[in-house]
Formats: structure tokens, C-alpha cells, sequence
């Protein structure tokens, strides 16, 4: 390896170890609840989805809370890739998910492994791709969170019987955490000219270089138009004196003994 690839190497670990220090102070400030930024819209989820924010779930609560949880994003995911053709934001008219890809995919993502063997912007629809792709990416990454949180407590609270509870864990690692760094990227890429759309794909066309015939044919053409301009001038003059750049083999002397230049005579083109 070069030595720019070492320093690129160092500063990528750098960088990465100066944001975890400041992500962790962050994310230990969010379940603590000492950020309170997204108050009104916790308070309104809660309501919504009748969660007591004040009750602490035991280690089965919490983890049937996980697997239900999980469970139902892998439900939902399925039916969305096997029902996109008949789901809205479809302007290429892609049809369904065949089901075994459907199903490699939901379990992928699911287990926010990310992994797929199809192409996203060749199958999969536009509300596939934000309605379930993208959602389980934010909700799975804050469940991992979560249940990182849970394993933290569970050894700090040696004498306790509750992890606290997902629903909380689960909102707060959502609004607090992914959301806001993925708001922030899309800003830099909105401001870098990355292309935004809902419509069907885009297609960009490239320049495309000529090819070496064409250079040539028109390098042929410059050289026949460059030359005929001196033969219409050289015909339409009677006699014209061209002296020669190159060096004659010897000196010729004239009657008078000195050394005289070698000239050309052209002769007047028949037909001219």
C-alpha cells in the first residue's frame, strides 16, 4: 500500500473515534431523557399508539415487545414487495416481487442485515422502496439500539427487575438518533446536486467522443481545403521567386566572384 493510502486509512479511524466519543455523550443524554427537543411529537406517538411512558417493561416484556415488534415489520415488508404493482408511486410499472426474493429480502432487512439480490431501481417501486426499505432501516437500526440500551441496564440495575421500556427506547432511538444525521445528508447531497425524484428513472445521457474515423476523415478534410489555397495562388501568378530553405551543396560565384543565393523559378502553369 502507498502512503497515501495509510494516511487516508488513519484519518478515516480518527474521525470515526472523535464521532463515537461525541455520538456516545449524545445518545447517553437521549435515554436519559435529558434531551427533550421532540417532546410534543413523543408525547403524541404515545397517545396514538396508547404507551405509558412511565411503565417499565421486565426482560419478557421487553423482549416479547422486540419480537412482536420484528414479527410485524417482517409482515408488512413482505406484502408491500408482494403487492407493489397494485400500490401507489409506481411510474415504471414494475410488477410484483416474486416470493422467494420477496421473502430473502423481508428477513434481510428485518434482521437489519441489508442484504438483497435484486436491483432497487430496476424492481422495486417508489413506496417499496420508502415504505418498507427505507422505514424498517430507521425502525430496525433503533431497535438495535435499544436492546443495547436494555443490556446496559440490565447490568447497571444489578438489583432491579425492570429494562426499561422498548415502545420509549424505540422512539426516542428513532427521532433522536437516525433521523437527525439522516436529514443532515440529505441536505449535503441536496446541496451537491444529487438528483431527487419521483417520477420514473431518469436517464442521463453522456457525451460521446468521436470516433478515430471521423478525427481522421476531418483531419483529411482541413489538410485538402489548408493545401488548395496555395496551388490557386501559385497558378494565378505568372512567375514567382521562391527562395529556398535549405542550404544549397555549394556556393555558386558569379562573374563578379561572389557567392550567390540559389533561386527557383516556377514556371507558368499551362491552362492557368
Amino acid at each position: 500500500m502507498k502512503f497515501s493510502d495509510w494516511c487516508q486509512i488513519l484519518l478515516f479511524i480518527a474521525v470515526a473515534s472523535a464521532g463515537a466519543i461525541r455520538l456516545r455523550r449524545y445518545a447517553s443524554s437521549v435515554f436519559e431523557e435529558r434531551v427533550r427537543l421532540l417532546a410534543l411529537v413523543e408525547t403524541g406517538f404515545y397517545k396514538l399508539a396508547g404507551v405509558d411512558p412511565a411503565r417499565e417493561q421486565g426482560w419478557f416484556g421487553y423482549t416479547f415487545a422486540v419480537l412482536a415488534f420484528n414479527a410485524a415489520g417482517f409482515a408488512l415488508l413482505y406484502s408491500i414487495l408482494r403487492l407493489q404493482d397494485i400500490l401507489p408511486a409506481n411510474p415504471q410499472g414494475f410488477g410484483a416481487v416474486d416470493g422467494d426474493l420477496a421473502l430473502n429480502t423481508a428477513v434481510s432487512f428485518t434482521t437489519n442485515t441489508n442484504w438483497q439480490a435484486i436491483g432497487g431501481e430496476t424492481t422495486l417501486t417508489h413506496f417499496t422502496q420508502i415504505a418498507g426499505l427505507n422505514t424498517q432501516n430507521f425502525v430496525l437500526a433503533a431497535t438495535g439500539i435499544a436492546v443495547a440500551i436494555a443490556v446496559t441496564r440490565a447490568f447497571a440495575r444489578s438489583s432491579a427487575r425492570t429494562l426499561g421500556n422498548f415502545w420509549v427506547d424505540l422512539t426516542r432511538g428513532t427521532l433522536y438518533l437516525p433521523m437527525p444525521i439522516a436529514i443532515v445528508v440529505a441536505l449535503a447531497f441536496m446541496a451537491l446536486g444529487v438528483l431527487h425524484t419521483l417520477d420514473s428513472s431518469f436517464v442521463r445521457r453522456r457525451w460521446r467522443a468521436p470516433s478515430r474515423s471521423s478525427r481522421s476523415d476531418r483531419r483529411r478534410a482541413s489538410s485538402r481545403s489548408s493545401s488548395s489555397a496555395p496551388t490557386a495562388a501559385a497558378s494565378s501568378t505568372s512567375t514567382r521567386r521562391i527562395r529556398s530553405r535549405t542550404r544549397p551543396t555549394g556556393p555558386t560565384r558569379s562573374s563578379s566572384g561572389r557567392a550567390s543565393r540559389s533561386r527557383l523559378r516556377l514556371p507558368l502553369r499551362s491552362g492557368a
